[in-house]
C-alpha cells in the first residue's frame, strides 16, 4: 500500500502469509493456517504444503495453491483441469476475461465423472469480475455469464478483476 506523503513509511495493512516468524501464526485473527494431507501447521509451512489449506472466519477451507487457468488456449483446457485434479490441485483459478471458462467446467465435470474427485465441493474455485463489469447493475449479469459458463451453482470466490 502506498502512503499519500511520500516522505511516510507505508503502514503494514496484511500480514504476509509467507513470512511469518518461526512459532507465529499469522496476524490476521480470522486466518488459520491448517496442514492437509501434508504436514503444514504454521504459516512458514504453507509454501512447502501443497495441500495447506486457509480456514477462513466462515469456516471454507481455502487451498492455498492454486492452478491458474490465464492463457491456457481453450482446446486444452479442459484436459488441464483433469490432469491438475489428478495431481492434487484443489484450488482453480479462473476469469471470464480468460476466455476459457466453458471449458474449465468441462473439466470439473469430466473429474467428475473419471472419480478424480467425488463432487464440487472437494474444489475451491475463484472467478472473477472484469473491468467492464463494475458499475452495480452489471455484476448480477457477469456473474450469472460466469456460473452458467462453469456449469456450476456457486464459485468459492469471485473477486474484482483489475
Amino acid at each position: 500500500m502506498h502512503s499519500r506523503n511520500t516522505f511516510e513509511r507505508p503502514r503494514r495493512v496484511l500480514a504476509s502469509l509467507w513470512g511469518a516468524r518461526a512459532g507465529r501464526q499469522p496476524s490476521i485473527p480470522y486466518l488459520n493456517v491448517r496442514g492437509g494431507a501434508g504436514s503444514a501447521d504454521s504459516a512458514d509451512d504453507v509454501a512447502t504444503d501443497p495441500y495447506a489449506e486457509l480456514v477462513l472466519r466462515s469456516g471454507d477451507r481455502m487451498p492455498t495453491v492454486g492452478l491458474g487457468l490465464w492463457k491456457v488456449p481453450n482446446d486444452a483446457t479442459a484436459d488441464t483441469v483433469v490432469n491438475a485434479l489428478k495431481l492434487g490441485y484443489r484450488h482453480l483459478d479462473c476469469a471470464c476475461d480468460y476466455g476459457n471458462e466453458a471449458e474449465v467446467g468441462e473439466g470439473i465435470k469430466r473429474a467428475i465423472a473419471e472419480g478424480v474427485i467425488g463432487s464440487r465441493g472437494d474444489i475451491w474455485v475463484t472467478s472473477k469480475l472484469w473491468n467492464t463489469y463494475h458499475a452495480a447493475e452489471h455484476v448480477p449479469m457477469a456473474m450469472e455469464k460466469s456460473l452458467e459458463d462453469l456449469g456450476l451453482d456457486y464459485v468459492d470466490l469471485y473477486l474484482i478483476h483489475f
